[in-house]
């Protein structure tokens, strides 16, 4: 029983504490993840073709 209420106590806290150290962890990673998105979009990209487009007259 004293276990119990001693995690209910703590509960709280221990909530806290993890999504405080979950969002410095995102923090720290999201330049590299806005890097990684940037890149797969640039490489999803069709590549411009060389040729110059063909005038109709």
């Amino acid at each position: 029983m004293v276990v119990l209420g001693l995690i209910e106590a703590l509960e709280d806290s221990i909530m806290t504490f993890a999504m405080i150290w979950l969002g410095g962890i995102l923090l720290c990673a999201a330049p590299y993840l806005w890097a990684l998105y940037r890149a797969a979009r640039e490489t999803a990209r069709p590549l411009p073709s060389r040729e110059p487009p063909q005038r109709t007259k």
